[in-house]
């Protein structure tokens, strides 16, 4: 699985992860760089998301990404929990309930990412009001529970594929 490491998501992941290590000195500009990580981190679950399921998908049969598009297409832009448990589900519904259990037993992972997304929203329409909870502390920990989330969605179907096979 080294081949792996060259996905984009992977490489997305270590940008973030380094990304996430600075600090500008300058107050405003670690707010301004923490709705920044926000805007990313949250891309970051979308389109991981997206390259795990396509990546399963050409492994696979393609009748699965025919249902997934017409059932959730447009509900995948925003990945609050009830979303990615959704798309999850439009696949494989043991898949949505293996991760719903997992995202329920770790605490404030569920309510961390859909506060990610939210502030995602209201930086991108405008409504820096809104985003008070956005710092780089918020952020850093909002981003290693989403690369968490990832790395267990990807094991939760890697898991499924390969004992279905």
């Amino acid at each position: 699985m080294n081949s792996s490491l060259t996905l984009p998501r992977h490489n997305y992941r270590a940008r973030l992860e380094v990304l996430a290590r600075k600090t500008p000195l300058d107050p405003e500009e670690q707010a301004d760089w923490a709705k920044y990580l926000s805007v990313l981190i949250s891309g970051y679950i979308e389109q991981s998301l997206k390259e795990i399921l396509l990546e399963f998908v050409s492994r696979h049969e393609t009748s699965r990404l025919e249902k997934y598009i017409s059932d959730t297409w447009p509900d995948s832009r925003n990945m609050r929990i009830s979303n990615i448990e959704s798309i999850l589900k439009c696949f494989d519904s043991g898949w949505s309930i293996e991760f719903s259990s997992w995202i329920n037993s770790k605490e404030n992972y569920k309510s961390e990412i859909n506060s990610l997304i939210s502030s995602r929203n209201d930086i991108a329409h405008g409504k820096e009001a809104n985003t008070t909870n956005v710092t780089l502390r918020s952020m850093r920990s909002r981003l290693r529970i989403s690369l968490e989330i990832i790395e267990k969605i990807e094991n939760i179907i890697n898991n499924i594929c390969e004992c279905s096979v």
